[in-house]
């Protein structure tokens, strides 16, 4: 494990955490505020009103949203500031806080005033609320979403062809170089996109027709576009499909930290995690796949495929095996044996 983990064992995380507070001075985070009340460091939060403010994108914020939970049940009230486009997620699956959008930067003061006791930045909950292994819990999602549009998009989904049902993204929205180096455009997921029994849906949020258009007829293998829907904003929706997925194949970006909140199988590619951001603490159901010593992100792609393949064989038995009602889950998604179980 990488230093966020500390020794690997149960002992104390607190090297790696610290490593990660430093995210304001090495330009990880966004700009730090400064608040009339004191930062939260840990002491008890009984009869206390918690501000949990975001300093990151909205990948960091369904990461750290893992830690939301304990919380809430620490404090008398929590108060939480999030993206715009979060709002309803983050009100339905933390009914007990206030959750609010983000307030414009311009205007704010220098000192700000909130009607809390203690305040925090959300990348800074982890380092107080999972100092130790144990301190991470068994659950595999945390975010749920709304349930009309699941049963929507799930009559959408089953209308696609058979197979596997994957959702595929490959950057990110705001690259920097270490996120160009994971990024791999669509035309180079040849050994993916021709794994047999596989049903591909674009995930990727931008201007990506012509990508999509040259693997297209490169492979010969369909990617799916999703009419009508704004991956980039409508939040509410994109939940709602990712939710009814078998599988998401992405590198570290909004997408992947998404699929994972949801608990919906996610397998990432790319480099390691930095320091307090393990995949396999945070998100039970992802699986991280990184590049052979000196190759490329697209090595790793080479093994996903082989995985896929893997996958689409054990769900081919499964659901011969089963009887028809039970082909089906409850939650939305096909059971996939040999997807859903973390590295």
């Amino acid at each position: 494990m990488n230093t966020a983990d500390g020794s690997g064992t149960d002992g104390p995380m607190a090297g790696g955490w610290q490593t990660c507070d430093r995210r304001f001075e090495i330009g990880r985070a966004g700009r730090q505020r400064r608040f009339a009340i004191p930062q939260w460091a840990g002491e008890p939060l009984e009869g206390k009103r918690l501000f949990i403010w975001r300093e990151q994108g909205a990948g960091d914020e369904f990461l750290s949203a893992s830690c939301y939970a304990d919380a809430i049940r620490r404090a008398a009230q929590v108060i939480i500031e999030c993206d715009r486009r979060l709002v309803p997620l983050f009100s339905r699956s933390f009914p007990r806080a206030v959750v609010r959008a983000e307030q414009p930067v311009r205007g704010r003061p220098v000192i700000e005033g909130v009607e809390c006791d203690v305040h925090i930045p959300a990348g800074s909950l982890p380092g107080l609320l999972r100092p130790v292994l144990p301190a991470f819990p068994p659950r595999s999602s945390w975010l749920f979403p709304d349930g009309g549009r699941l049963l929507d998009w799930r009559i959408r989904v089953d209308g696609l062809a058979d197979g596997l049902r994957v959702g595929i993204a490959w950057r990110s929205r705001f690259m920097t170089p270490a996120r160009q180096w994971n990024c791999v455009a669509p035309e180079a997921w040849g050994p993916v996109l021709t794994v047999p029994g596989v049903t591909f849906v674009n995930l990727q949020h931008d201007d990506c027709d012509a990508e999509i258009e040259r693997a297209e007829g490169r492979y010969g293998t369909p990617i799916y576009q999703m009419c009508r829907l704004d991956l980039a904003s409508d939040v509410e929706n994109t939940a709602a499909l990712v939710a009814n997925l078998d599988l998401v194949i992405a590198p570290a970006n909004s997408v992947a930290e998404l699929a994972g909140a949801l608990g919906v199988p996610v397998w990432r590619f790319g480099e390691r995690d930095r320091p307090g951001r393990d995949a396999g603490l945070r998100y039970p159901t992802m699986r991280v796949f990184t590049p052979r010593p000196g190759a490329c992100p697209a090595d790793a792609l080479a093994r996903i495929a082989r995985e896929l393949g893997r996958a689409v064989a054990l769900a081919r038995s499964a659901a011969a095996a089963a009887p028809a009602p039970a082909r089906r889950q409850t939650a939305g998604r096909r059971a996939t044996p040999g997807v859903s179980k973390p590295h």
